[in-house]
């Protein structure tokens, strides 16, 4: 659950929630809705997903992020997508949203930036580079979409 202050892990109904902090003008794309009458915001599918480009150790790695975005691709906003990583000020986030959407076969209008970063900056191994989206690939293409196969 993101916040703009620290909380500390707590349990809910047998559930284990984990609040990560984040900036406040890292903190936009959700909207208000009552849960018994409380107001509770929550995010847009969009912010979402941009949230875990930027913290992909809290998302379950590349791979989730891309299983999401396609199998979300028809309810998603890619414009409102695009935005929204534009807005966190984070090429790496770009670059990473350039690449899946690519792979995906999804068109894009971002812009790469000048420096390389890894696919998954969990991984260091080193396999091939994308020129066009500056990309260390550190996970085979394969891997990617190997649960399409399923």
């Amino acid at each position: 659950m993101a916040t703009t202050k620290r909380k500390r892990e707590m349990n809910l109904l047998g559930l284990k929630i984990k609040f990560v902090t984040i900036k406040k003008d890292k903190f936009f794309g959700f909207k208000k809705i009552l849960v018994n009458n409380r107001p509770v915001n929550i995010a847009e599918k969009e912010k979402v997903i941009i949230d875990c480009l930027d913290l992909l150790r809290n998302c379950g790695g590349i791979t989730e992020i891309i299983k999401a975005v396609d199998s979300a691709k028809e309810e998603l906003g890619f414009n409102k997508l695009e935005d929204y990583a534009k807005k966190m000020k984070n090429q790496a986030i770009i670059n990473r949203l350039g690449y899946i959407l690519e792979l995906l076969g999804i068109e894009t209008k971002l812009k790469s930036g000048k420096h390389y970063i890894f696919l998954d900056p969990l991984l260091k191994k080193k396999i091939s580079y994308n020129a066009k989206w500056k990309i260390i690939e550190n996970i085979p293409k394969t891997d990617l979409l190997s649960w399409r196969e399923h």
